[in-house]
């Protein structure tokens, strides 16, 4: 009998039951290091976030990563129906069906941290930090390394014009140019005052260079060189893109400005490019309605997401409905409300609210407004009663009382300087404990005033805090838990633990009787003597590097950063990875409704598991393969598997309605041109298992 399995979906939030995690649908934006458009495709890749495709301009965006094992995109290149993304350590991978699913592409290359891709006709070529360029004239199958003549194998940027290569080199190596496929190189940098080049651009016969101190000009095919940066608001140049006369460029705190007559005077089209004082312009390209432009975080990589102007840079809108590439670093409920603390690109922001359990994300930053840093992190979220307190990097505790509405810094009596940080919250009944970088705070009347637990701490960074009736655990940078203990309205350390480990307590948890304590580098501890001794437990773990955990009912769950999710049911004692689905497994944060358990990731936003799935028994990847193609569709859809027995294939609309079912064995057509367009699930079922997989009807 074929088991009954019921799917319940929101947009991009679904539930299946072949216990794997999804990503909600946020928060939105994130660090944009590369656009390409392709007919009527925009691709956008991400660091941290993959790949995202859009088939209408930027109105909406769905994640394509599958087989994507490295989600930090630093480039995209296009070639006919292939389209290649370059990545940061995992080296080059390659699709043929518009981003539906991915391949390694890496025979040859020794070299996986790829910065920059171009092609011309059948080559492909490929910059590494390093180690050069890599050629391969057989779509990725196998590259060998193109490095005559180049002095300099630090490669920042590489394009296509003609039948000439250029490469843009980082170490003050300035441009090289071949025009026999890499075979060699020649310098062509007469007259460049900045050898730092970060990308490049092409306007008829013109070609332009981006710096580090400006925009530089050559009409000649780089025989020679002249700066034609006067009049930009920014001299440090990260994107061009050109159409017919007009030039178009993207800066490091400048926004974006355009040139009509080559350089000669430029004009700053910022009106609606929020925050542009403090990201880098990163990525720029034409689309068929207009220009889009990618941002990222001056000196990080987070970032502002895409904005798309439709009136040649006049006004700009945000476009990043779909786009979840941010850190997450803080996760709180408040009723069926869901909040998230991300890393803001600016000064104002940082904090996103769902009420619909992440289907749609709305940021909420009236009144959110740091003081003292560029860039705000909201490191911890917690609600006492009414209210919902954030803390950030800047030091600064913010209050809401009317669900984030707007924003308090209540700070009063807070040991603030330039340097503060504030990087965890705790609360006990109306008591309210935040741990900073100079020590263990609390208040009972709301932040009205903050009291030092203990003054001899006011040196000690606080990473993480536990409350547990009348006891206070605080762990810190270096190895300890100290302990609290209330004495009427009063909080008085107590105890100062041994050290557990010579790196950071980054979480503290408290089930039942036993304090649990996670390290950035030596895994997880226990103590069941209220933290006098404390014992490994790691049995399980193949990572050491923890941020998080949670404990619900007897589950204790342990978030590590690069290596996912682990459950454990037996108090430590063994651990078991449950990270299946999770493209993103640099875990930041959780949080849960008692229903789903929640995850922030660094780059990833956040997604959400039913806890009914994480039993801790050992997980099993999926065993059928399955090819859904063309994606996007625009009449017959093939699917395709490798399953020899028959399957229940279900397509679902995005508000779990199921809209067509047959039963298939290998292979089956369906004509979709009677659907409306959008996206939709496809569902194939068999007594073993189910696959999920999205396709976007166009």
């Amino acid at each position: 009998m074929k088991k009954s399995i019921v799917l319940i979906i929101a947009i991009f939030v679904i539930s299946i039951a072949n216990a794997q995690w999804l990503q909600t649908n946020g928060p939105s934006g994130g660090a944009i290091k590369s656009i390409q458009v392709s007919g009527s495709n925009t691709f956008a890749g991400t660091y941290g976030g993959g790949v995202f495709l859009s088939t209408n301009n930027g109105l909406s965006w769905t994640s394509i990563n599958s087989g994507l094992t490295n989600v930090f995109v630093n480039t995209l290149a296009i070639s006919g129906t292939n389209i290649y993304a370059g990545t940061d350590g995992g080296g080059v991978f390659l699709s043929t069906n518009n981003g539906a699913s991915w391949t390694a592409v890496n025979n040859g290359l020794t070299n996986m941290s790829i910065n920059a891709l171009t092609v011309n006709g059948t080559y492909i070529f490929a910059g590494t930090t390093n180690s050069g360029v890599f050629v391969s004239n057989n779509n990725g199958a196998s590259w060998a390394a193109s490095n005559t003549g180049l002095t300099k194998l630090v490669i920042w940027s590489m394009a296509t014009n003609g039948t000439n290569i250029y490469a843009g080199t980082g170490s003050s190596g300035g441009v090289f140019v071949s025009s026999n496929n890499g075979a060699s190189w020649t310098a062509i940098s007469n007259g460049l005052t900045n050898k730092y080049i970060i990308c490049f651009g092409f306007s008829g016969s013109n070609m332009f260079v981006g710096t580090m101190s400006g925009i530089f000009l050559s009409t000649n095919n780089g025989t020679s060189w002249s700066d034609v940066s006067g009049g930009l608001l920014s001299n440090w140049v990260f994107s061009i893109a050109t159409r017919d006369s007009t030039v178009y460029v993207g800066t490091n705190g400048g926004g974006v400005a355009m040139t009509t007559n080559n350089g000669t005077s430029w004009t700053a089209i910022n009106n609606g490019l929020t925050n542009y004082g403090y990201n880098m312009i990163y990525a720029l390209a034409i689309s068929n309605t207009g220009i889009l432009a990618g941002c990222i975080e001056t000196g990080g990589n987070n970032g502002g997401g895409i904005f798309r102007t439709n009136d040649n840079g006049a006004n700009w809108a945000a476009v990043n409905n779909g786009i979840s590439n941010t850190d997450v670093y803080s996760i709180a409920f408040k009723g069926t409300d869901i909040y998230a603390g991300i890393v803001s690109p600016c000064k104002t922001g940082g904090v996103f609210k769902t009420t619909d359990y992440g289907a749609n994300w709305n940021e909420i930053s009236n009144g959110y407004v740091v003081t003292n840093v560029l860039s705000v992190t909201t490191n911890a979220l917690a609600v006492c009663d009414t209210n919902i307190f954030a803390a950030t990097n800047a030091g600064d505790i913010f209050r809401s009382s009317n669900n984030g509405a707007s924003w308090t810094i209540v700070d009063n009596g807070l040991n603030k300087t330039v340097t503060s940080d504030a990087y965890a919250l705790a609360v006990n009944g109306t008591d309210v404990f935040a741990g900073t970088n100079k020590g263990v705070y609390y208040t009972n009347n709301a932040g009205t005033n903050w009291i030092n637990a203990d003054s001899a701490l006011s040196s000690t960074v606080i990473p993480s805090l536990a409350v547990n009736g009348n006891k206070l655990y605080a762990g810190t940078t270096k190895g300890k838990v100290m302990k609290f203990t209330k004495s009427g309205t009063d909080w008085f350390i107590t105890d100062s633990s041994v050290v557990i480990a010579n790196t950071n307590i980054m979480s503290i948890v408290v089930s039942g009787t036993t304090v649990f304590a996670a390290t950035f580098g030596s895994g997880i501890y226990k103590s069941v003597d209220d933290g006098v001794n404390w014992t490994a437990i790691n049995t399980g773990l193949a990572d050491t590097d923890f941020v998080n955990l949670i404990a619900v009912g007897t589950r204790l769950f342990a978030g590590s950063y690069g290596g996912g999710v682990y459950v454990s049911n037996d108090n430590g004692a063994n651990w078991i990875n449950v990270s299946t689905g999770l493209t993103n497994n640099y875990i930041l944060s959780f949080a849960t409704d008692g229903t789903n358990l929640y995850t922030g990731t660094q780059g990833g936003g956040t997604w959400k598991r039913p806890l009914s799935e994480l039993t801790g028994i050992k997980e099993n990847t999926v065993n059928a393969t399955i090819n859904v193609y063309p994606n996007p569709v625009k009449e017959n859809l093939t699917v395709e598997t490798n399953s020899n027995t028959e399957q229940r294939l279900e397509i679902l609309n995005l508000i779990g309605q199921t809209i067509y079912t047959i039963y298939i064995n290998k292979k089956a057509t369906i004509n979709t041109s009677a659907f409306a367009k959008g996206v939709y699930i496809l569902k194939l079922s068999s007594d073993k298992e189910t696959v999920v997989r999205k396709f976007i009807k166009e």
